[in-house]
């Protein structure tokens, strides 16, 4: 299913051919900046589609923890990539979304319950923060710093 997802191109570029085209065309091309940007496109195509998973489990709290971490470690192998600014924020809006799928606690004891709506917004600075907002440099979107 991963690779159906990733062929299918990204539903936020019109005539967006997928990753899959974009990465052969770049190896062909010897564009080592284009594969840069289709490897990044792919990182974060995996990241919203771990944290729709988990929003999707909110009320799962293993399934969703998991999905969120699984999301954390993918955005870690592309942190070092993006502007200090960024990754502040991306890393502390991570902490929020695994902070908002709550936790059960032990026999009750120190229970949080999930909170849907931190979520969402936790997921929607995430994606604003990292999804490309030009295909053919996958520069990320949001407000940018140069350090």
């Amino acid at each position: 299913p991963d690779i159906k997802v990733l062929e299918a191109g990204d539903d936020a570029f019109s005539g967006d051919p997928g990753i899959g085209a974009a990465f052969t065309d770049a190896v062909k091309n010897k564009d080592g900046d284009a594969a840069k940007a289709a490897l990044r496109r792919a990182t974060v195509d995996q990241i919203e589609r771990r944290l729709s998973g988990a929003e999707s489990n909110i009320g799962t709290y293993q399934t969703a923890s998991t999905l969120v971490v699984t999301a954390q470690a993918f955005y870690s192998a592309m942190a070092a990539d993006l502007p200090a600014a960024t990754q502040k924020s991306v890393s502390a809006q991570m902490q929020a979304a695994l902070d908002a799928v709550g936790k059960p606690g032990v026999f009750g004891y120190g229970a949080k319950q999930a909170d849907p709506a931190a979520f969402k917004a936790a997921k929607a600075a995430i994606l604003s923060a990292l999804k490309p907002t030009n295909t053919s440099t996958g520069s990320p979107g949001g407000t940018q710093s140069t350090d």
